[in-house]
């Protein structure tokens, strides 16, 4: 199958071209590898596994070039962490690597692998999102209080969502705690913040 000229790809909305040229000329090439030493399905773990060390080793497969197999890999890591960030379905995925000219019976595959390794990348993405800045989130927990206020007409219990952020600032190995009030006001006001600020990083990561 050849790809589709002027194809819109659902893993890049927003169509940067040389990210759109990458996935529209390099995914179908993964064919190619059909008889890779240790499988297709290894092959595409360790694209998987690249998230975490950062770099697809290529000194496995030295029948092939280096350069090649580092431009397949980037295709297939820009490829699944879209997928991801954008919360794609199976069958706009599939459809993708149909529109990128990939042979349908490696497309299961891809799946497939995708699906067993998607918690992995997806923990690595969002430890590397936490790590723009100087500091990054560790761990946070959140706990509701009832605070009692009274003016003189009537006593009111106003809900309070106390929440406890762990944050490491760089070159420190130390936790801080930073510890916040919010009611209900606040809380709306600030999961709206949050949702803008996803919506930037989403913009940011294609």
């Amino acid at each position: 199958m050849s790809e589709q000229k002027g194809a819109i790809f659902h893993s890049l909305p927003y169509n940067p071209p040389i990210k759109v040229l990458l996935l529209q000329k390099t995914l179908k090439f993964i064919a190619k590898l059909k008889d890779v030493e240790g499988g297709l399905e290894t092959f595409l773990h360790n694209i998987a596994d690249s998230f975490i060390t950062k770099q697809f080793n290529t000194k496995r497969y030295e029948q092939y070039p280096a350069d090649q197999l580092n431009t397949i890999a980037e295709a297939f890591k820009l490829f699944f962490k879209q997928s991801l960030s954008l919360k794609l379905t199976k069958e706009q995925m599939a459809k993708d690597l149909q529109t990128a000219g990939v042979p349908e019976d490696f497309i299961k595959l891809i799946l497939d692998v995708f699906t067993a390794r998607k918690e992995d990348i997806r923990r690595e993405l969002t430890n590397d999102t936490a790590k723009v800045s100087g500091a990054y989130l560790l761990d946070f927990d959140w706990k509701l209080h009832m605070s009692l206020a009274s003016d003189r007409i009537a006593f009111q219990r106003e809900p309070l969502l106390i929440v406890s952020l762990s944050v490491v600032d760089e070159g420190s190995t130390t936790p801080k705690t930073i510890v916040f009030e919010l009611n209900k006001n606040e809380l709306d006001s600030f999961i709206s913040e949050l949702d803008a600020i996803n919506e930037e990083a989403i913009k940011w990561r294609c």
